[in-house]
């Protein structure tokens, strides 16, 4: 009789000792996984313990909450939107922000901010922000420019 437990990245197989045969080589799911085996034998009953050696990186996931401040003067409408990013798994590498309305982008600053990149995929655009650091929470500036011509205007300002 063999019983098999698998509990996230352990296989437990038991083996009773009466029983005829040889137990096969362990089998990897993927090359990256090389399991090492431990036999472990007590009470008549031998425990075959398989674990591999490289666990996989859980993916990268993130909350942000953004608040934004509106100055206007007679030409342009400047904005700073405050990003705070908290990191709920993972390792923190790149976030995404889609940008919509009028106006470019002036700068991003902030703590643990390698670069910043601006990208446009058919009429979308986005901004990718690299994140360096094992930081649990960032924080962000965007700071956006719209210019108008005219008063009074209807603007669709630049945001997140």
């Amino acid at each position: 009789m063999v019983k098999v437990f698998r509990c996230g990245i352990r296989v437990l197989l038991l083996i009773a000792v009466g029983m005829s045969g040889v137990a096969q080589e362990p089998v990897a799911t993927s090359e990256a996984d090389q399991p090492t085996a431990e036999v472990i034998d007590a009470d008549g009953v031998k425990a075959i313990i398989l674990s591999t050696s490289k666990h996989p990186e859980p993916a990268f996931l993130y909350t942000a909450n953004a608040a934004a401040t509106v100055n206007v003067d007679r030409e342009y409408i400047d904005q700073s939107i405050t990003v705070k990013i908290k990191v709920v798994q993972g390792k923190a590498k790149t976030v995404t922000f889609g940008l919509i309305g009028q106006g470019e982008v002036l700068d991003i600053k902030g703590n643990n901010i390698d670069s910043w990149a601006l990208r446009n995929k058919g009429a979308d655009k986005y901004v990718d922000i690299n994140l360096t650091g094992d930081a649990a929470d960032y924080e962000a500036v965007l700071t956006f420019r719209t210019k108008y011509s005219t008063l009074p205007a209807e603007v669709d300002l630049l945001h997140i």
